[in-house]
């Protein structure tokens, strides 16, 4: 063999691996402009409205894979909508108020309350409506889940216009992912073709068309509250400082607001007080009711925001659950935590204090709190507690079996 030949046959691994490298390279090169291509095109279509970079009608404006009610689907709507009032809150008020009775029935009213909701997010929601809207009125439901200090928000809050800090891996997720130029692609072509509408959408909470019984829904949401929301509340002064200031920024900007304590069924109070925090339940009452008060100081009465409670016992509050073994529904609630939008109204009617005759006959529930009549407001719940305890001693023993029995809430089981 020559020495031309050995020289040749040396170089081919050099080449080999020439070729390797320049192959990566391509590869590399390719797949980042690709990359690009994708990431720009998503942030520019933006189905899940994370950048706004481009909000143009007949292009990108109806998100139309965005679903309507979750964080990003209502600041969406805050955002493109026109409102004067909003309901502000929790997963009761987004299913009890339905906007499809006077005064709420304008056109001009929107649901904005959130499932699982902490003070905290319900403030910046309000903050980023009132940049958007002209507010006159705003309805705050307030719920003693939503001041638990262990808890600030929810699951998709991070990805939406209320964070206000942005995780990196999140973002570049967003931007490079087939999922989101699936949703991308869907969105333009809805918009480019003039099918996508826009503010159709009231927020209101959209009823299952299956539904469980009663006493199965009640089961399985006392059940998670009691291994959950109740069994890791903290109490603080965090979300109530939240609140101390949402009112403040409300009443300066002249929004009248009518807040009020959700009614949950009566089982809830009972299942607070068998887990030990019907003390912090009452104290945080005393809580709420004292920064009304320093907020309307020195106000006029038509600018002082009111607080209601509705969360006591009353004839809607306390209707019977069906047995076990009935396949029944409830007049008055979807499960031990919700109640239906009859009741939303009837509320309605109390605070704004129109007559009752368009919604299913009920007596009139619900107190307006203040610092004077606070006190008396919980020696009566108390006292009621007492007779519903006397009259529904099958409906207590249940509930003490449930927590007996898991692991879980033994421990803050009172008995």
């Amino acid at each position: 063999m020559s020495l031309s030949t050995i020289n040749s046959e040396a170089d081919k691994p050099a080449d080999r691996n020439t070729d390797w490298r320049r192959y990566l390279a391509w590869y590399l090169s390719t797949l980042l402009i690709a990359c690009a291509l994708v990431a720009g095109f998503n942030a520019i279509i933006d189905p899940q409205a994370r950048f706004l970079l481009v909000d143009k009608p007949g292009f990108n404006q109806v998100k139309t894979t965005l679903e309507t009610n979750n964080r990003k689907g209502k600041t969406t709507a805050l955002r493109q909508c026109s409102y004067d009032t909003i309901v502000l809150g929790t997963s009761r008020a987004e299913m009890a108020i339905a906007l499809d009775s006077p005064p709420l029935n304008d056109g001009r009213s929107y649901n904005a309350a959130l499932k699982a909701a902490s003070m905290y997010e319900i403030r910046r929601l309000a903050e980023y409506a009132m940049l958007h809207q002209d507010l006159e009125v705003v309805l705050l439901s307030l719920d003693f889940v939503a001041f638990n200090t262990q808890s600030i928000f929810f699951d998709d809050f991070s990805d939406s216009p209320l964070a206000e800090t942005v995780s990196l891996p999140s973002v570049v997720r967003y931007l490079i992912s087939l999922q989101t130029l699936r949703e991308s692609l869907a969105t333009l072509k809805s918009n480019v073709r003039g099918n996508a509408l826009i503010c159709v959408d009231a927020g209101v909470h959209k009823r299952k068309l299956k539904r469980k019984a009663a006493r199965t829904a009640f089961d399985t949401i006392l059940r998670r509250y009691s291994t959950g929301q109740y069994n890791r509340y903290v109490s603080g002064d965090l979300h109530l400082q939240h609140l101390a200031a949402l009112l403040q920024k409300l009443i300066a900007a002249d929004v009248r607001v009518y807040a009020f304590i959700s009614p949950a069924h009566v089982t809830h109070l009972e299942l607070l007080a068998e887990m030990g925090l019907i003390n912090e339940y009452e104290d945080w009452k005393r809580s709420l009711v004292q920064i009304f008060a320093e907020a309307n100081q020195d106000l006029p009465e038509q600018r002082r925001a009111i607080l209601w409670d509705f969360s006591g016992y009353s004839e809607i509050t306390t209707e019977k659950v069906p047995a076990p073994d009935d396949q029944e529904f409830m007049r008055w609630y979807s499960d031990s935590s919700h109640a239906n939008p009859n009741v939303g109204q009837i509320m309605i009617n109390g605070i704004f204090g129109r007559r009752a005759d368009d919604v299913a006959t009920a007596a009139p529930f619900g107190v307006r709190l203040t610092a004077d009549n606070i006190e008396t407001v919980i020696e009566q719940t108390r006292l009621d507690s007492a007779r519903y305890r006397r009259d529904n001693p099958d409906e207590i023993a249940r509930m003490q079996e449930m927590l007996r029995n898991n692991p879980e809430t033994a421990r803050k089981f009172k008995h």
